[in-house]
């Protein structure tokens, strides 16, 4: 059987909500920040309207930024069986700096960042017409979800097991 392994990165391998959180009620202490965080209004966009610079907000980010060991355990066990892609939509270059930062570059094959995956459900049927099953691990859905041979997992695999009772290989 011929198996792809994706994985999105931001929430998966690095803490990259609740570093963009912190970040931004450490400069502004504006609780409401983080409801415009929750309702997806971009960070450029919640800089201009707090008056924040971009640059200086990112680089505060990476400095709290934390790595999600139990994940890259998980995923360095995967990579010494499969290769694994990152398919994310977050800007190549700021995926490769998170990456490297905390030295996972090793453990991935292939990296598609937003400038290729305008569509993630779109892109990821395209990768899997190489795969009999292509198996995508992010942290946007809390049960196993099926769409064509795209198999959708939850990263946390801890708690209720009903999580996964519409799957059978």
């Amino acid at each position: 059987m011929n198996i792809g392994i994706g994985f999105d990165f931001h929430d998966i391998f690095v803490d990259s909500e609740n570093a963009w959180k912190k970040v931004f009620l450490n400069m502004t202490k504006n609780n409401n920040i983080m409801k415009m965080y929750d309702k997806r209004i971009s960070k450029k966009e919640i800089c201009k309207i707090y008056n924040l610079d971009y640059e200086n907000v990112e680089e505060e980010y990476r400095k709290i930024l934390k790595p999600i060991e139990k994940n890259i355990e998980f995923a360095k066990k995967i990579s010494e069986i499969y290769q694994i892609d990152i398919v994310s939509m977050a800007r190549k270059e700021r995926l490769i700096k998170d990456i490297n930062k905390f030295k996972m570059n090793c453990l991935f094959s292939n990296m598609y960042s937003k400038d290729e995956v305008k569509n993630r459900k779109e892109f990821l049927k395209h990768l899997a017409k190489d795969y009999d099953w292509l198996l995508f691990f992010n942290h946007e859905i809390d049960k196993v979800n099926l769409d064509d041979n795209v198999i959708y997992f939850p990263i946390n695999f801890q708690g209720d097991i009903k999580k996964f009772e519409k799957i059978s290989f």
